[in-house]
């Protein structure tokens, strides 16, 4: 019979979501996403249903949020206590954050909002998104376009 050896308390980070918009970089706490979908080519539809209780939730277009021009859309972060999906470029991978540190005086005015600090990863300093920015957003909708399908969903 094998017995588990406790293990010591974890000094690990925070694990985190790295996303693309177009070119840039970001960071989402792990904990904030439930699923990771494809979105319907060439379609941003203006909710999904969730997976966990099937009732239509928005979609926010990240790029509109944070000023990004011209990016192709490709995918979802359907977003757990928040009620939202947020459509991204894609998903780069994931990482541990060790420490998040604040914001230097060059991010200002609505930008203090958008993230919780800045975290260095693989290397790359990158903003660490604050969810709730998408909530607030959430009563615009993504496109003007009428409801689409449902994007297919990802084991995330």
């Amino acid at each position: 019979m094998s017995r588990r050896i406790p293990q010591p308390p974890s000094r690990r980070g925070e694990p985190v979501v790295i996303f693309r918009l177009g070119s840039q970089r970001f960071l989402i706490a792990s904990a904030e996403v439930e699923e990771i979908r494809d979105l319907p080519q060439g379609n941003l539809p203006a909710t999904v249903a969730a997976r966990s209780h099937g009732k239509p939730i928005p979609v926010i277009a990240a790029d509109r949020i944070f000023g990004v021009q011209s990016v192709r859309l490709e995918q979802l972060l359907v977003l757990k206590v928040r009620r939202v999906a947020v459509a991204i470029s894609q998903i780069e991978g994931m990482a541990e954050l060790r420490e998040i540190v604040a914001l230097p005086p060059g991010f200002h005015g609505q930008e203090r909002s958008w993230y919780r600090g800045l975290g260095l990863v693989r290397q790359q300093i990158m903003p660490v998104v604050n969810a709730a920015i998408f909530v607030e957003s959430a009563s615009e909708p993504a496109t003007p376009a009428a409801m689409a399908e449902p994007a297919k969903a990802h084991s995330a």
